[in-house]
């Protein structure tokens, strides 16, 4: 079948495909690719993805999603997945806490993102808690939906680093003005 074939593309098969497609990958999907590899257990409802990728709503964002399956799917010749976003994904065997449906990224297309250099290899406790600490300390961030919270949180990771690298920089100054 197409999800069975879809399960035996290889990390270095990823990592050709992604090059090969890049120029096409919109930012949305690029942020719903990669917010996604680097959630826990690469594992993300389509409501959080939504958020990862700036929509309202997982509809568009499903369809974006869907068709960066599809771009995938189109390059490996494989045809006929029930969704397109099973290229990516397959779907998680437990519900989120709001009970939504959950998908799980391949484990190849998570590799092939790091070897890429992409994302960082493990998403460690510490960054999350690091992240989940300053969306809570956010006033802009007090009222906002648990699914939004954790999308938030899984976008942040890593940035913290970024964050503090530049107010060293720059003394914690603007560097623009």
């Amino acid at each position: 079948t197409a999800f069975a074939e879809a399960s035996l593309v290889t990390v270095d098969a990823f990592k050709e495909a992604f090059k090969a497609l890049e120029p096409r990958i919109t930012s949305a999907q690029r942020r719903m690719l990669l917010g996604h590899a680097q959630a826990p257990g690469h594992q993300l409802s389509m409501e959080a993805i939504a958020q990862l990728g700036g929509y309202d709503s997982y509809v568009a964002a499903n369809g974006q999603y869907g068709a960066l399956g599809g771009m995938f799917a189109r390059y490996f010749s494989i045809n006929g997945l029930e969704n397109k976003t099973q290229m990516l994904a397959y779907g998680a065997e437990e519900r989120d806490a709001q009970g939504h449906f959950q998908w799980v990224l391949r484990p190849q297309l998570v590799n092939a993102l790091v070897e890429l250099g992409l994302i960082e290899p493990s998403l460690e406790a510490p960054a999350l808690r690091a992240a989940a600490l300053e969306i809570d300390e956010d006033p802009q961030c007090a009222e906002v939906p648990e699914t939004t919270r954790q999308a938030l949180i899984y976008a942040r990771v890593g940035q913290g680093t970024y964050r503090q690298s530049l107010l060293e920089l720059w003394h914690g100054q603007c560097a623009v003005t």
